[in-house]
């Protein structure tokens, strides 16, 4: 009889001990399946701030495209002007529309500063949120 409880014993505690390790690694693997939901979760974050970023880079893009527009426009149009021109007083104005219209370039530069800088910042956040998904 004392055997026999002996070896019942025995194999309880062997049970609980499995029971225990059983327990121990269905939470651990409950912990790690938390941790990739969690990572997922920081890329998604980090997608969704870089998909936010890109209404910025567009606007900047349409600033830019605006006035490199007015200026081609402007150039084109004296250009065209100076080519008809017939007589000598109509090439001397075309002439001096055209010189006009190629200043254009450099006074845009100023304007463009601004957008510049806006492109930047937006960069910058953009190559801030491609840090964040890359490990």
């Amino acid at each position: 009889m004392k055997a026999l409880l002996i070896v019942l014993g025995v194999l309880l505690l062997l049970g609980i001990g499995v029971a225990g390790k059983a327990a121990g690694v269905n939470n651990e693997l409950v912990r790690q399946q938390e941790d990739v939901k969690g990572a997922w979760a920081q890329v998604d974050v980090a997608l969704q701030r870089r998909a936010d970023l890109i209404p910025n880079l567009v606007e900047t893009v349409k600033g830019f495209a605006g006035q490199e527009r007015a200026v081609i426009d402007s150039v084109t149009s004296a250009r065209a002007k100076l080519a008809g021109a017939g007589n000598v007083p109509d090439r001397i104005a075309a002439s001096n529309e055209l010189s006009s219209a190629l200043k254009l370039p450099q006074s845009t530069v100023a304007t463009n500063v601004q957008i510049l800088e806006k492109a930047e910042r937006a960069q910058a956040q953009a190559m801030e949120s491609e840090s964040a998904i890359s490990p």
